[in-house]
């Protein structure tokens, strides 16, 4: 999984996605678009669920930072 930056929010956040990456064939999805903080805890560590349906990341909200949950 990677992210790619992509101009910045009113708050000066870099704007950011998450890409879910087929390993096997290079092929890339966009799964969320966000803010993301340039340090801790504000820009995103993402996480699967055991079954592998969510991906859990930390996101930036203005000057502060939120978790949110998408599906995979």
């Amino acid at each position: 999984m990677e992210w790619a930056d992509e101009g910045t929010d009113s708050h000066g956040n870099p704007m950011s996605g998450i890409l879910l990456v087929d390993t096997q064939t290079g092929r890339q999805e966009v799964i969320c678009r966000f803010p993301r903080g340039q340090k801790h805890p504000a820009h995103p560590h993402p996480s699967f669920s055991p079954d592998g349906k969510k991906i859990a990341f930390t996101l930036a909200a203005g000057p502060d930072s939120h978790v949110a949950v998408v599906d995979a």
